[in-house]
């Protein structure tokens, strides 16, 4: 069972090579549409050439030396733009110059002797699919018309004989018809797939209208809080108490910083955590000449995490402001994120007098700290006081 399970990941991984690299999907988002245009008309490009040259072959031995050069012909200029795609020949123009030279072969097939006269009905469902699947209803109508158009006239000299005809004017007709049909059918097709991506479409803007207000308004209503309790930190006698009201001004700044980000943003599930955090201690550097360096990697994170890890460094930091050094002593405070063997590693680290965990592991901030870490997946700290405090969060990668 084991060797099974090995060898479809090894197989899906091989598909995954192929349709990224052969295909060229690397060159764009893996949830965009022009990724799946890329993947299937490079494929559509490569299939086209390798029934050309199999063609040119038998066609040759065969002595039919027009179809001859007109696929080695094709199959060049194919071949080229396959070559060339993205970095000198845009999606957009390796499409049009696929579908012309299909649609030129679909047309020739129908008047030039080969060795395989029934290739022309592979061409024939393979061309209508594929112009409005790349092109839409709009300009694939067009194109179709085009076609249409060149089919009755094919049809029309295999009646009236101005050119030797190579099919007989039932069969034409028969194909012309046919071709219609096709191309209604993925007409309709296309127009329905279209209406339901538009409705989906204004569905995610409305979403995300209403997703920016809630956080607007959200952000809006923790200012008025942040506010009033200022407001009442800046009147008490109590310096204990104005302290306790800073600090969840603090935490509630962390939070606020949250809902701005996101109203600001373009996603709604992922959070840049470095420009997330860079805000957040920015807030705390305000109020201290303590000198706050912060270094990470990119990472992004859902909105979970990143909240519980802003606040975590929010007390460790404001901690070490208040606790780390003497009152006229300026001190440094380094914080740095990275990810090393599928784990998150964060590190705060002060150069001041140390932390005595017999006194203060019992204090609010220490008690949330820890409460926090529970919602991180395997968390790890360790506080190590050694020419100052260092303390290193470890966690797991979310999956």
């Amino acid at each position: 069972m084991r060797y099974y399970l090995l060898k479809l990941n090894e197989n899906s991984l091989i598909l995954r090579k192929f349709r990224d690299s052969i295909l060229r999907g690397r060159y764009f988002d893996i949830n965009s549409k022009d990724r799946l245009k890329t993947i299937v008309i490079n494929l559509l490009m490569l299939s086209a050439i390798f029934i050309m040259i199999i063609d040119v072959f038998g066609s040759l031995r065969e002595g039919y030396i027009a179809i001859s050069i007109i696929e080695s012909s094709s199959a060049i200029i194919l071949f080229i733009t396959y070559i060339l795609f993205f970095n000198t020949i845009s999606l957009q123009n390796s499409i049009y110059i696929t579908i012309i030279v299909i649609g030129f072969l679909f047309i020739i097939s129908l008047t030039i002797p080969a060795e395989n006269p029934e290739l022309v009905f592979f061409w024939l469902p393979t061309l209508s699919i594929h112009i409005f699947f790349f092109l839409g209803t709009k300009v694939g109508t067009k194109w179709t018309i085009g076609i249409v158009f060149t089919l009755i006239l094919t049809t029309l000299n295999g009646h009236f004989a101005w050119i030797k005809p190579l099919y007989s004017v039932d069969l034409l007709a028969q194909v012309t018809i046919g071709y219609i049909t096709i191309s209604y059918l993925m007409y309709i097709l296309e127009k329905e797939r279209q209406r339901y991506e538009d409705i989906l479409l204004r569905t995610k803007i409305e979403k995300d209208i209403l997703l920016k207000e809630v956080h607007h308004r959200t952000k809006n209503n923790m200012q008025i809080i942040i506010s009033l309790l200022d407001m009442q930190s800046d009147i008490l006698d109590d310096s204990k108490c104005s302290s306790i009201l800073k600090s969840n001004v603090d935490r509630l700044k962390a939070m606020s910083y949250l809902h701005e980000y996101l109203y600001n943003g373009l996603e709604y599930d992922k959070i840049n955590l470095k420009i997330y955090l860079k805000r957040v201690i920015g807030n705390l550097q305000l109020f201290t000449a303590h000198i706050i360096s912060f270094s990470s990697e990119k990472i992004i994170l859902n909105l979970n995490y990143s909240t519980t890890i802003a606040l975590i460094l929010n007390e460790i930091i404001t901690n070490s402001i208040q606790h780390a050094y003497n009152i006229n002593e300026i001190g440094k405070i380094d914080v740095r994120i990275s990810i090393i063997n599928k784990q998150y590693i964060i590190i705060i680290q002060d150069y001041g007098i140390g932390f005595d965990n017999t006194q203060e592991r019992d204090t609010l901030g220490m008690v949330l700290i820890y409460d926090l870490l529970h919602k991180l997946p395997n968390s790890i700290i360790e506080v190590i006081s050694n020419n100052g405090t260092k303390i290193k969060i470890i966690f797991d990668k979310e999956f």
